[in-house]
């Protein structure tokens, strides 16, 4: 279990950092792409 436990709590750590500001600011970038090139309402 050892061996699985620091790839494992690596993991964990990658995906809340993802969760948490990776995507939400990649929908913000594509959101404001979207509304300059006029399509958003």
């Amino acid at each position: 279990m050892q061996r699985i436990a620091a790839p494992m709590v690596g993991g964990m750590i990658a995906a809340l950092l993802l969760s948490m500001f990776v995507i939400p600011a990649a929908y913000l970038l594509i959101r404001q792409k979207y509304l300059r090139s006029g399509l958003g309402a």
